[in-house]
């Protein structure tokens, strides 16, 4: 199946081989990016120590990869900080390895919190490990008692398409 000899003369065992249905597997090597659906030809030549088979030319195959890894933004979760001196972290990192820097902004809700950044940017290098941000409560701001702050993370932008307009939120 998808197998045809460019040659005639190959007569006997190879012909035999290929009307039985001989199957040839192809696996797709793993990586990070997300490149989404794509075709690739598979080329091969024969190798043998008889002339008449050696170097014979067979055509190539068609392949349709099914790419696994998904551009995403992923956002450790919901934090809760006290107004006297409270802080913590938030680490954002990407789901799959990015072709260029993607550039993820962030912003508060309110005066009620504050953020060590106001973007996070994350590499080839960094995209698994992510980046961290500090959200701190503001002890100048005003509270009544408990009050959400929420942070907006995104939309994204970078060069890459597939990292550049995500909204994470």
């Amino acid at each position: 199946d998808g197998i045809s000899l460019e040659s005639e003369r190959l007569p006997g065992l190879a012909r035999r081989l290929i009307d039985s249905g001989v199957k040839v597997s192809t696996i797709a090597v793993g990586d990070d990016a997300d490149e989404g659906m794509r075709t690739s030809e598979v080329r091969h030549t024969l190798v043998s120590d008889d002339d008449v088979y050696d170097a014979a030319a067979v055509d190539g195959v068609t392949v349709t990869i099914h790419d696994d890894d998904r551009a995403g933004v992923v956002v450790s979760s919901g934090v809760d900080i006290t107004e006297r001196d409270g802080s913590t972290r938030l680490t954002l990192r990407l789901t799959s390895r990015p072709t260029a820097d993607v550039v993820i902004p962030l912003s508060a809700s309110s005066d009620r919190c504050l953020l060590s950044d106001d973007a996070v940017r994350l590499t080839r290098d960094n995209w698994e490990d992510g980046a961290e941000v500090t959200v701190s409560a503001n002890v100048g701001a005003s509270w009544y008692g408990e009050e959400a702050c929420t942070i907006a993370v995104g939309p994204t932008s970078s060069a890459d398409r597939s990292y550049d307009g995500l909204d994470p939120d």
